[in-house]
């Protein structure tokens, strides 16, 4: 299964370079003036699902806290953006079990439309790490994503992204806390 994501992330990179080239060389020919080649993005998605989590009715006494969710986009070409992003999350399945979840990963980005907003597919390599303290379990390894979603400039600098992705990683015990499968992204973006 790793070796197929990683095909399918390669083959997305070379297409998205292959089919960028002629559309950005006419980009420098013609100018882009007032376009924004930066953005800084907050995923709120996962503060949403910590606020559900932590308010369960089902008399299990757990907490999640997401510190961070935090990414970064630049602007390759026209239709070309690379990014990464890290998540940092705490918190506790029950009273005496604590965890702390870290992930890292660079994204690939290919707007499938010409002015760089709306419909955009993204491929995503990077690592995550779980840590729990119950019996010091420990889960470090390579996550693989797959994202579709819409870009909406509500402002020339404000921005949000309504997504779905679906990530796959090492799987463990530990996994209750790592995004893994289908997952919904709500992320709020300022270009400049």
């Amino acid at each position: 299964m790793r070796k197929r994501a990683l095909f399918l992330f390669g083959i997305v990179v070379m297409g998205t370079a292959i089919f960028t080239q002629t559309v950005y060389a006419q980009e420098q020919a013609g100018g882009s003036a007032g376009r924004k080649s930066n953005a800084v993005t907050l995923d709120v998605m996962p503060l949403f699902k910590g606020a559900i989590a932590s308010d369960s009715s089902e008399g299990v006494d757990s907490s999640y806290i997401n510190v961070l969710a935090l990414g970064y986009e630049r602007n390759l070409g026209a239709r070309y953006s690379f990014g990464v992003s890290g998540d940092l999350w705490f918190g506790e399945f029950s009273k005496d079990v604590e965890f702390t979840y870290f992930a890292l990963a660079a994204h690939g980005r290919l707007y499938l439309l010409e002015d760089f907003s709306k419909l955009f597919i993204d491929a995503g390599l990077g690592f995550n790490s779980v840590k729990s303290d119950d019996d010091g379990a420990e889960l470090t390894g390579l996550i693989v994503s797959l994202k579709l979603g819409w870009k909406h400039y509500f402002t020339p600098g404000f921005f949000v992204e309504p997504s779905i992705a679906y990530v796959q990683s090492k799987s463990g015990s530990s996994t209750r806390v790592a995004p893994i499968g289908w997952q919904p992204g709500l992320i709020l973006g300022i270009a400049f």
